[in-house]
C-alpha cells in the first residue's frame, strides 16, 4: 500500500504544481485586465480634455456678454436723446406760455368794452 502511494505521490505533485501554475497563469491575466484600465483611464482624460474643450468655449460665450454690455451704452445713448426731446417739450410749454397773454389781451379788450357799455347806461 505504502508502495502505492509512493509512487502515487509524485503524480499528485504534478497535479498541485499544474494547478498552482495555472493559478499563476491566471493571477498573470488579472494584470492583463489591469492594464487594460489605465487604457479607460487615458480615455477619460480624453474626456477631460473635452471638457477643457467646452470650458474654452464658456469663455467665447464671456466675451459675447461684453458685447451685450456694450449695446447697454448704446441704449445709455439714447436716454441722452430722451433728454433731448424733454428740452424740446419744454421749449412748447414756453409757447403755450405766450397764448396765454394773447388770451390775457383779449381780456382787455373786454375791459375797453365794459366802459363803453357804462357809457351807454
Amino acid at each position: 500500500m505504502k508502495l502505492i502511494a509512493d509512487k502515487q505521490e509524485p503524480l499528485l505533485e504534478g497535479i498541485c504544481c499544474n494547478i498552482l501554475t495555472g493559478i499563476t497563469g491566471d493571477a498573470t491575466s488579472i494584470p492583463g485586465d489591469a492594464t487594460s484600465i489605465p487604457g479607460d483611464a487615458t480615455g477619460i482624460a480624453g474626456d477631460a480634455t473635452g471638457i477643457q474643450g467646452d470650458a474654452t468655449s464658456i469663455p467665447g460665450d464671456a466675451t459675447s456678454i461684453p458685447g451685450d454690455a456694450t449695446s447697454i451704452p448704446g441704449d445709455a445713448t439714447s436716454i441722452p436723446g430722451d433728454t433731448t426731446s424733454i428740452p424740446g417739450d419744454a421749449t412748447s410749454i414756453p409757447g403755450d406760455a405766450t397764448s396765454i397773454p394773447g388770451d390775457a389781451t383779449s381780456i382787455p379788450g373786454d375791459a375797453t368794452s365794459i366802459p363803453g357799455d357804462a357809457h351807454f347806461s
